[in-house]
This record gives C-alpha cells, structure tokens and sequence, in this order.
C-alpha cells in the first residue's frame, strides 16, 4: 500500500516508465549507477536534493514537479489498484 513514505519512489519508477527509460538508461543521463536509481525507487535510500533535482531533470521533470500533483500522476494507477485493494 502506498504511503507518504514511499510514495517518492513510486512516482519516480512510474515516471521512468512512462518516459520507456530502463534503470541504465536513467542511470546514464543522471551519472549515477543504476543500481541507486533501483533502490531509491524501492524506498531503500533517501536521495539528497541535488541528486533528485538531477534524478527529475533526467526525466524531464522539476524537482519541485515531483512533489507536486501526485494525485493527477496517479490517477490510472488509482483507477487499476483500486478494485485489488
């Protein structure tokens, strides 16, 4: 179940979806490995902000984007989670 704690990481594996980017392709246009992409997006590290800023720009995003919204982002995963829940 989603919460305020690892609701970060979902949007960020989300959004790196959408874009049809792997973890390697990230990883290349950020200068981080893709394995601390992997464990942010798993909640398993706390990113500092100026690695976020270059995670969301690598994205096409604001850091400020990522923080906003995240209902309207979330929607069709709403729609598709919520008859599981």
């Amino acid at each position: 179940m989603l919460n305020k704690k690892n609701l970060l990481g979902f949007k960020l594996k989300t959004l790196r979806k959408e874009r049809g980017l792997s973890l390697q392709a990230l990883s290349k246009k950020v200068g981080c490995s893709a394995s601390y992409i992997s464990m942010v997006e798993n909640d398993k590290v706390d990113p500092s902000i100026s690695r976020l800023k270059s995670l969301a720009a690598g994205l096409g995003y604001t850091i400020i984007d990522l923080f906003q919204n995240g209902i309207n982002i979330f929607y069709k995963w709403i729609i598709f989670i919520t008859p599981l829940l």
